[in-house]
């Protein structure tokens, strides 16, 4: 728990340095951050290279499993991306404690949800990464866009009373609340744990904006600020994926048709992310707002993420290099977003003419974004569709060649959107005088640039497996 420990020790010395400082603490706060997220990550690291067996914690409420490590990694390299992000444009630097405060938290929830082995435990964590995530919204949101985090709040309100309902339902059912000890308990009836096991799935589908449960999304992008936007485009998802995955591993020993690595499960949310690619390509074909068109792009990402986790832990990894190279093109995008204030698409025009070094880095993100090579973005569509593939050869199942043939389709579908910003910016011109851009924003953007490339290279360096 040292990950955990260190990062609590940080938000509370946070809390108390802003207390004393106030206004002037900008650079303490960051300071006291990136040192716990520096010792945390080191930890983790050292933590996955030794790790052998499960360990269980608190009256086995906690399990610390391979792939809860895997999920602290990249929650802590998250934050030190975001970290980075905030010190080069000084963004929010005017604020007191309150963003550091939160931001911590939801990193803490995030890695204590991939530990949970109990429902209790897993809404508390949830919930921490929600309430931390609201308050984001409404704090930093632009002036006139408080629409957008009241629709969150009142959406993420009604997704964690259904996935209340479906714990309870669950509990009645089971007298149980523990992941891995429904072995010693009685068949359940089919018809009524596939209820709560379908209303438990929204509050996890609503953290990684899965269709039906994804309005909130474009009107949140457009509210927030970019950099916020960072953040919950990424932790929140993660924390709803290493839940996923404590689940799998408390379950891993129950064969009931429901449970993957292969059943009905295993079609229903392959299809369930089918249906939220299609739907997020949809709703940016005809957007012009840029943050707006991203959040529907975010939720095509969120079926990608979702596809190879319909069949158990085989897809963990596939999962976890698509959110890496993702978290590389979105904290680029938002970058951009950030110091250019280009909230328009056609704010983008002629950039390629007057800043052409900044337009090519825009384009390798795009294209990164689309899944097209050299990025990193084409090797992990590639290793979901070899998933796919994999999955109808042992099963024999032709729905899940429907499947690729429909996913193949949507990435040809999303490059329509994502190369009309290279045309703007260099078959258009424009007479608007572009901001000038910092050394260091050209540093920390060529440094995502070559990360993208090299995970198309040397994929196998990212993929988190044992």
């Amino acid at each position: 728990m040292l990950p955990e420990l260190i990062l609590s020790l940080a938000l509370i010395c946070n809390i108390i340095l802003g207390l004393i400082f106030q206004k002037k603490s900008f650079f303490i706060h960051v300071s006291v951050l990136g040192l716990a997220l520096g010792c945390a990550l080191y930890f983790s690291i050292l933590q996955n290279y030794y790790f052998s067996n499960n360990i269980f914690l608190f009256s086995k409420s906690l399990l610390i499993h391979f792939q809860t490590n895997n999920v602290r990694i990249l929650v802590l390299s998250t934050g030190c991306i975001v970290l980075l992000f905030f010190c080069l444009k000084q963004i929010l630097i005017d604020t007191k404690v309150e963003f550091f405060a939160l931001f911590t938290a939801i990193m803490i929830g995030s890695m204590v949800l991939a530990m949970s082995n109990h429902w209790c435990v897993a809404l508390l964590a949830l919930e921490i990464v929600s309430i931390s995530s609201y308050v984001l919204v409404a704090l930093f949101s632009n002036k006139n866009s408080t629409e957008s985090a009241m629709k969150y709040i009142l959406f993420g309100i009604a997704s964690s009373a259904i996935m209340l309902y479906g714990i309870s339902l669950y509990f009645g059912l089971s007298g149980n609340l523990f992941f891995h000890e429904r072995k010693f308990y009685a068949p359940l009836p089919f018809v009524p744990t596939t209820v709560a096991f379908t209303l438990i799935s929204v509050g996890i589908f609503f953290k990684l904006s899965i269709v039906p449960f994804h309005f909130w999304v474009a009107d949140v992008y457009q509210g927030a600020k970019p950099a916020i936007v960072a953040i919950l485009a990424l932790v929140p998802k993660l924390a709803a994926i290493g839940l996923i995955l404590s689940m799998y591993q408390g379950f891993e020993t129950i064969s009931l048709p429901i449970v993957p690595p292969r059943g009905v499960f295993s079609v229903v949310v392959a299809w369930l992310a089918v249906v939220s690619i299609t739907v997020g390509n949809l709703g940016a074909f005809s957007q012009n707002n840029t943050m707006r068109m991203l959040g529907y792009s975010s939720i095509a990402h969120a079926g990608f993420l979702l596809m190879p986790l319909a069949f158990g832990f085989e897809g963990a990894p596939t999962t976890f290099f698509y959110f890496g190279v993702y978290a590389i093109v979105s904290f680029a995008i938002f970058y951009v977003i950030e110091i250019t204030k280009f909230d328009i698409l056609e704010n983008f025009s002629g950039l390629g003419n007057s800043k052409p070094f900044l337009a090519v880095l825009i384009v390798v993100f795009l294209v990164g974004m689309a899944g097209l090579p050299p990025t990193g973005g084409f090797m992990a569509k590639f290793f979901v569709f070899s998933t796919l593939y994999q999955e109808f050869a042992v099963t024999q199942n032709y729905s899940y060649l429907c499947i690729i043939l429909l996913v193949i389709l949507n990435t040809l579908f999303a490059l329509y959107y994502y190369l009309k910003i290279p045309y703007l910016m260099f078959f258009k011109t424009s007479s608007v005088d572009f901001e000038k851009i910092s050394l260091s924003s050209y540093i920390f953007l060529s440094f995502l640039a070559l990360l993208l490339l090299v995970s198309f290279f040397v994929p196998n360096i990212f993929l988190m497996q044992k």
